[in-house]
């Protein structure tokens, strides 16, 4: 897979969305590098609210699905 985000962006991504109260195990943002094809599994959770990842994982879907190749 053809990463598309460079490293620091991904962990910058990531630590937002910790930030915000989403938690992912199964990645160490402390370790000197993310390689993401290590990950044996990762866990994502939203304890105050898990419905949201499910709005989420909907809207993934339908945008891969349904958006035209180049348009964002």
């Amino acid at each position: 897979m053809k990463a598309k985000i460079s490293v620091p962006k991904l962990i910058e991504a990531l630590k937002f969305l910790i930030s915000c109260g989403i938690y992912f195990d199964g990645i160490d943002l402390d370790a000197r590098t993310l390689d993401m094809s290590k990950a044996a599994s990762l866990k994502i959770s939203y304890p105050d609210n898990p419905v949201m990842l499910t709005g989420l994982s909907g809207y993934g879907y339908c945008s891969k699905r349904f958006v035209r190749q180049g348009e964002s």
